[in-house]
Parts: C-alpha cells; structure tokens; sequence
C-alpha cells in the first residue's frame, strides 16, 4: 500500500515559489494546500516503483474518469476541503465559489505529492525529489 497525499499550488503562488527555489520545500504551507490523502492499493500502483508510481498519480489526477477532485466524483468523499473532506462535485463546488486558496483540479509543474512521506516536485518533465532540510 502507499500512503499519497496531494498538495496543488495555492492561486496566488501558482508557479511562484517552490517551482523554482526547491529550498522551501519543507514548509510548503504557505504556498500549497493539501487537497488530497489516502492510501493506494499496491494494485492500483503496483511495483514499488517510484517514479512509476508517481507517474500513475499524475495520470490519475489529470484524467476526468479517475481524477478525484473530478466534478464526476460526486460519490466517494476523499478529497480535502479546508477542514472537511468532501466529493469532488463538494471540491469543485468550493473551488469555484473561491472558499479556499486552489484554483485547478489537474495536476500541474509544481504541485507536490508526497509518496510514502517523501515529498516529489511536479516537474515540467518528470519529478523532483525534495529535500529534508535540517532543522
């Protein structure tokens, strides 16, 4: 099983921050917001391969049929809404009447997944790792 959570840039910062200085990205709450957390089958990502793996997320989230935060998705709550957890028609919905700081529902460069609690970087070709910076 792995353990994903989502982070979409917030409308203000869209590309601004962590695109380019990955320094910040051990505290990314100011220019992310968490938009999705759950756990993955191994069969829905299977092989332990991580930039399969992240490659499958990427496509999950860019695709009406499978992306969560879909306005389709009007059954399964597992999407992240400010302090509640919502369908994607309740996300899409709150998105819109701008009731929190996401502007976008497909995955783009610089939004952030993190995969088994290791933070990776959209890229604009591929993935970055982030680095944990000491504290």
């Amino acid at each position: 099983m792995n353990n994903i959570t989502v982070y979409y840039q917030n409308r203000k910062n869209h590309l601004a921050c962590t695109r380019w200085h990955p320094k910040y990205s051990n505290d990314f709450s100011k220019t992310h917001t968490k938009v999705y957390e759950g756990v993955v089958k191994s069969h829905d990502l299977p092989s332990g391969n991580v930039k399969f793996d992240l490659e499958n997320v990427f496509q999950s989230f860019n695709s009406d049929d499978a992306n969560p935060l879909s306005y389709t998705n009007d059954w399964n709550k597992v999407c992240v809404i400010g302090d509640s957890i919502g369908t994607g028609k309740d996300f899409q919905d709150a998105m819109r009447n701008k009731n929190f700081k996401v502007g976008h529902t497909s995955m783009s460069v610089g939004d952030i997944v993190s995969l088994n609690g290791v933070n990776y970087l959209c890229a604009d070709v591929g993935w970055k790792k982030l680095k944990k910076e000491a504290a």
